[in-house]
């Protein structure tokens, strides 16, 4: 090289897992062609790559959950809620008798047609549980944390894809800060990335049990936000939570590593709360 020349070196960094990894110092080693001198010198560089969950072969399992029926059918918005009444609006052609506000009408002298809050939104919000088992502080299971966080991380991707806000909530631990790390809800790439980010430096031990953080988040979901709960297994109180979650007006899919006993399984249903499982195949493909 001349003097001012610069000259752009790209390395292949392989890493052996998911998570964040700092890349440096870095060294420096320069001399003329025919080795009478050499120089070095140390770049005191710390670069952050961070490796983001492995991908998982997941089906769209949360289609359903992630693209509410009335969107998806007639892409008009979404279901209406008639027990969330939010106001009034002029009458037009082809709105229903039944839907007609008549003391708004008589007052202001002209047809007026009710309106009502959405019952389901376009927010998905995932609830990713790292403990593998009941009791939390239990040694965790490395293989059904990975499982769950590269069905989670597969899952956000098509949330997002779909155009959908996504945020992520976990009981977890970032390996890298020893805080519970949390998504803010969010539409687009930066959305995507944070919670990808989070995903990949996620450990496998809890510090608390899945039901009590997911709960705790409770006020601060949006009205109508799909929950997907991704679990290594179902116990009886993450389900409760899972029913509770219900009733409070918000769509919930539960995407389990291990079979969900038949009892929960069935009270799961009479409670309006889908469940699914990780097939053998999605299992293989994340180990």
């Amino acid at each position: 090289m001349r003097g001012r020349e610069r000259v752009l070196v790209r390395l292949p960094v392989r890493v052996p897992a998911r998570g964040a990894y700092a890349i440096g110092p870095l060294r420096l080693r320069a001399g003329d062609w025919l080795g009478f001198t050499q120089s070095e010198r140390t770049v005191a560089l710390a670069p952050e790559v961070t490796a983001y969950p492995a991908p998982l072969a997941v089906r769209d399992r949360a289609l359903a959950s992630l693209r509410p029926l009335a969107e998806t059918a007639t892409r008009r918005g979404l279901v209406p809620d008639p027990l969330r009444f939010r106001g009034v609006r002029p009458h037009r052609r082809g709105d229903a008798r039944k839907e007609i506000h008549w003391k708004a009408s008589a007052r202001l002298r002209e047809l007026q047609t009710k309106l009502y809050e959405p019952a389901t939104s376009l927010d998905s919000i995932f609830l990713v549980n790292v403990a593998s088992y009941e009791q939390y502080w239990i040694q965790a299971d490395p293989e059904a944390a990975e499982l769950v966080v590269s069905a989670a991380a597969e899952l956000i991707r098509l949330a997002a894809a779909a155009g959908r806000q996504v945020g992520l909530v976990t009981n977890g631990i970032d390996n890298l800060t020893h805080e519970r790390p949390r998504s803010a809800l969010g539409r687009g790439p930066r959305s995507l990335t944070r919670s990808l980010e989070i995903l990949a430096r996620l450990g496998p031990y809890a510090v608390g049990a899945p039901e009590t953080v997911f709960l705790r988040e409770r006020g601060r979901l949006p009205w109508g936000a799909t929950l997907i709960i991704v679990t290594p297994r179902l116990g009886s109180g993450l389900a409760n939570a899972a029913v509770a979650l219900r009733r409070a007006h918000h769509r919930v899919l539960i995407v389990s590593v291990d079979e969900i006993p038949a009892a929960l399984a069935a009270h799961l249903v009479v409670q309006g709360v889908s469940h699914d499982l990780l097939t053998p195949r999605e299992r293989s493909a994340a180990v």
